[in-house]
């Protein structure tokens, strides 16, 4: 859905020329989503910057916002019919071969003197691959003391995507970097990227070799899910083995898949907090899914004092979020906030946070964990996650790889093409899955850091071998309407069951809820308590 300016955002133009430019987009086959900030005064930045078309595309969605904003732009474009254009589009010509210092000066006034002013730039200022990025509009939102909405292109997906709002520091240098991250993922005409910071090697140099590979993998992260529209899409038989297998021993407890879990403890903070706003936080939120089901389920159920925010370091994603909630109707129940979870400084208390696969792409988990811990409200606050806490990596420790391989001999030949690999694997090979992103970063120290931080209220461990045989990489050979397969599956879980029962191997699945102060004995399934649970390394 296309954001349109209103409340405090200032606004031109008529139900015409926002039709016009619909149309404009709708013809060239590009969609503008995102989510116009209800602030007077900001600094809107577009990047990648590669073609001509950019300023087509950003004037005509400009329009189709019925958006009030001032832009900057060489003056070259300012001359003969199109000043006249330009002006009335709410240009500002600049002298490229002026003191860039006095540019930024005047640009830093033009915002003081005015009570509301939009006003946006390419900082790249030239299509052109440059080494970096000039530093002008760092300067210039500094001293006029305003946010930057990060605004881009992605050319192969035909997309405008504007916002997040981007509040800068005390540090230009760990800026610029979170603003690489924020941009890797998008390509603009002719496969150009935004170059925030420079790639020579005296920059290099001033990186340390761990902020070098920390960007590296937050990129890595980034392409892996920008274009992941459904990041819980699982293999039938999978759903065959949980509904047959994992949904009984949920039913225990009050619940029965993952969504009821949560709902069935928000809904428990949310009486507990009394008559105030509710608030509650996902940590690692993704497309932001789950949690407009979880609105809707609140609201549902009569309870709508609440706000829901969605922390999630690609924005991708997060533009997904913003859409959905729009068209589900929960948009104002709902929150977004890029973020890296590593450094997340709660700004609130919270009555409930939750963590949704999420945990197991966290680096710093004692920070994470030290923050939601202060951030809970007491004695009610609870954190609710869903999780992987196997080996790092998604790995199998020696004791569970035996009994996969065992299992291995019996597959055919046709079931041991790995598909998200592309690769056919004679033998089971353990890949670690955490070399160039996050993907189970730290899993294996998930569960001893949250008992060592938390007190338990619920506990429930499963599932090990059997992820080999029913996830994303080898689950989709199986059919859930054969026998064989059926059988076999069944065997392989009965074989997990009685591993994990005996303390042999340990689970690799998670559903815990934790808070601080509980001194009531903990909810787990027979034997598996939480202590019993980890696997020391």
């Amino acid at each position: 859905m296309i954001p349109y300016a209103s409340g405090v955002v200032p606004r031109r133009g008529n139900r015409f020329s926002r039709t016009f430019g619909r149309l404009i987009l709708r013809l060239l086959g590009w969609r503008l989503v995102g989510e116009l900030p209800q602030i007077k005064k900001m600094l809107a930045i577009a990047a990648p910057h590669s073609s001509n078309m950019d300023a087509v595309i950003g004037f005509a969605s400009v329009l189709a916002m019925g958006l009030n904003i001032s832009w900057m732009g060489k003056d070259s474009l300012f001359v003969g019919p199109l000043k006249w254009i330009a002006r009335w589009g709410g240009g500002i010509a600049v002298n490229r071969s002026g003191d860039a210092r006095g540019q930024v000066q005047s640009a830093i006034a033009e915002f003081k003197s005015r009570d509301a002013f939009w006003c946006a730039l390419a900082p790249e200022g030239t299509r052109r691959e440059m080494p970096r990025w000039k530093t002008g509009f760092y300067r210039i939102a500094q001293g006029a003391e305003v946010p930057l909405l990060l605004c881009h292109f992605d050319y192969p997906s035909k997309t405008v995507c504007i916002g997040p709002l981007f509040d800068l520091s005390d540090d230009m240098d760990a800026d610029l970097l979170r603003l690489q991250a924020h941009y890797a993922p998008y390509v603009g005409k002719n496969g150009k990227r935004a170059r925030v910071v420079s790639s020579t090697p005296d920059t290099a140099a001033a990186m340390t070799a761990e902020q070098a590979a920390y960007q590296a993998q937050i990129a890595a992260e980034q392409r892996t899910f920008a274009q992941n529209l459904n990041v819980h899409d699982l293999p039938e038989i999978f759903h065959y083995w949980s509904h047959n297998q994992i949904r009984p021993k949920l039913e225990q407890f009050g619940f029965s898949h993952p969504d009821a879990f949560f709902i069935h403890y928000l809904a428990r903070a949310y009486r507990a907090a009394g008559s105030e706003t509710r608030r509650f936080v996902s940590i690692g939120a993704g497309n932001c899914d789950t949690e407009v089901r979880i609105a809707q389920a609140l609201k549902a159920q009569g309870m709508e004092q609440f706000t829901l925010e969605c922390l999630e370091l690609n924005p991708a994603m997060l533009a997904r979020g913003r859409a959905l909630a729009l068209e589900q109707g929960v948009a104002a129940q709902m929150r977004f906030t890029e973020a890296d979870f590593n450094r997340w400084q709660p700004s609130a208390h919270y009555d409930g946070v939750i963590a949704n696969q999420s945990l197991h792409h966290v680096l710093d988990l004692e920070a994470l964990f030290a923050a939601v811990k202060g951030a809970l409200k007491a004695p009610h606050g609870r954190l609710i996650t869903s999780d992987m806490i196997g080996r790092n990596g998604h790995m199998r420790w020696p004791e569970a790889l035996a009994v996969v391989n065992a299992f291995w001999a019996e597959l055919p030949q046709a079931y041991r093409y790995n598909v998200q690999l592309a690769r056919h694997e004679k033998t089971y090979l353990d890949s670690d899955c955490s070399v160039e992103g996050f993907e189970g970063i730290r899993a294996q120290d998930i569960l001893p850091l949250l008992l060592k931080t938390f007190d338990f209220e619920l506990f429930i461990g499963f599932g090990n071998v059997i992820d080999a045989f029913v996830g994303r990489s080898f689950g989709h050979h199986f059919r859930a309407l054969s026998e064989w397969d059926r059988s076999f599956v069944d065997r392989v879980h009965a074989r997990d069951e009685e591993l994990i029962q005996s303390g042999a191997i340990k689970p690799v699945h998670m559903l815990a809820v934790v808070g601080v102060g509980l001194t009531e004995a903990v909810q787990c399934l027979p034997g598996l308590a939480p202590e019993f649970c980890v696997r020391t390394p």
